[in-house]
């Protein structure tokens, strides 16, 4: 929703909402960055419930590309959802990068590199 300040103002505006970005300068604690950090100092990922969970990703200048064009050709007070169709779960997610990061040939062998924990509570 705009703020009706900026109606009021006649501030042009235009809304973008993207899926979860990823790239370099991430914070660390983040899915992609924890699970690459994760396995540089030879340590498990941590998958936290059923890992069944999808995710959908962009990169940091991919999302860039979609705002210079937003910027250039978006209609003021538009929204824009930025995104893929491509989703990927967190399980799948962390076997692909202990194969790459891992060098890991099996099932048996990637699965050695994860572990579950159980979800926290919600408060």
């Amino acid at each position: 929703m705009i703020n009706p300040n900026f109606i009021s103002l006649q501030f042009p505006v235009i809304i973008t909402r993207f899926s979860n970005v990823y790239g370099p300068h991430q914070y660390p604690e983040k899915v992609i960055p924890k699970f690459i950090s994760l396995l540089q100092q030879n340590r498990k990922c941590c998958i936290h419930g059923s890992g069944i969970q999808t995710r959908s990703f962009l990169y940091a200048s991919d999302v860039v590309d979609a705002l210079l064009i937003i910027l250039k050709l978006g209609k003021v007070g538009d929204i824009y959802n930025i995104g893929t169709n491509f989703e990927i779960s967190v399980t799948q997610l962390a076997k692909e990068l202990i194969q790459m990061i891992q060098n890991t040939s099996s099932d048996t062998e990637t699965e050695h590199w994860m572990c579950y924990v159980n979800d926290s509570p919600m408060v």
